[in-house]
């Protein structure tokens, strides 16, 4: 998971990051296309597009750990 600061505009997109951050983070990285989901009605999730932004600069793996497989020789 991206080690973000707690309710601050780390990637400067215009959201803060928080639970729902990690929500749309954790989907967006999964294969579900969390740009496509919405909060019911009058709903918001404040959060949301960092959580995005996030996980489309996130390079495989998703878990955000490098591999540790060494190089074959």
């Amino acid at each position: 998971m991206p080690r973000h600061t707690w309710g601050r505009d780390a990637l400067g997109v215009g959201d803060m990051w928080n639970s729902n951050s990690l929500v749309a983070w954790l989907l967006q990285t999964t294969g579900i296309d969390a740009a496509a989901l919405a909060p019911p009605g009058d709903g918001a999730a404040p959060g949301w597009a960092a959580g995005i932004a996030a996980a489309r600069g996130t390079l495989s793996p998703p878990s955000g750990r490098r591999s540790r497989r060494r190089p074959s020789a």
